[in-house]
């Protein structure tokens, strides 16, 4: 005797229903995980979002010589460790107002500015005063939400007035990833992932102690 055939339920409106409920919930799931996906890169979570703060004081030392200090706080705000390596720091000369013997000179290119309104170049080419270039000896690592201060010294002229502090830290977890001389992508390309970092710059008033204009 033959076993009887299994009894289908008939497909009612509570079976659809259920079907129904079932595929929103997996193409949620799917959606929320593209717009996640989406969010991520456009908003960069996988790299270091650095902010930096300037704190200048200064004091003489002896007699013609004045010891300018530049305070750095470095303050990861992104969710993933920020790896600093290599820092170039420049302090230039903006009060009183001097022209190099050669070379572009900021007081000629305000008078200039002065008579028109577009600009070619972001800033006056200010006397440099002092330069640091380097690569720190053990790299500093900084955790998502830490802050990692650092200390500069330089020697400056007593007649200067105000100055101008330029800091730039590259980003090297970003640099590590910039493809070799041998990769399909472009020059251009490649030297902006070597070149990528964080800037800003300052001004310092000897004169009352204060620092303002951080950009």
């Amino acid at each position: 005797m033959w076993p009887a055939k299994p009894r289908r339920e008939p497909i009612t409106a509570k079976h659809i229903l259920e079907i129904v409920q079932s595929l929103a919930t997996i193409g949620a799931v799917f959606l929320g995980g593209i717009w996640t996906a989406y969010l991520f890169a456009e908003e960069r979570k996988a790299f270091p979002h650095l902010s930096i703060e300037h704190k200048v004081s200064h004091v003489d030392v002896a007699k013609g010589v004045r010891l300018l200090r530049v305070g750095v706080e470095l303050h990861n705000t992104g969710s993933t460790q920020a790896i600093i390596e290599n820092v170039i720091i420049r302090v230039q000369q903006i009060l009183p107002l001097a022209c190099p013997e050669k070379g572009p000179c900021a007081a000629d290119e305000m008078n200039r500015a002065m008579k028109t309104v577009a600009m070619k170049n972001d800033h006056f080419d200010w006397p440099l005063l002092a330069k640091r270039e380097f690569t720190l000896a053990n790299w500093q690592r900084i955790e998502p939400g830490e802050k990692q201060p650092l200390d500069f010294e330089f020697a400056i002229p007593p007649d200067v007035q105000v100055t101008r502090i330029l800091t730039y830290f590259r980003n090297d977890r970003m640099s590590k990833k910039c493809p070799d001389s041998t990769g399909q992508q472009s020059i251009q390309f490649r030297e902006e992932c070597e070149q990528s970092g964080w800037e800003m710059s300052s001004y310092y008033d000897v004169r009352t102690g204060s620092t303002g204009g951080n950009k």
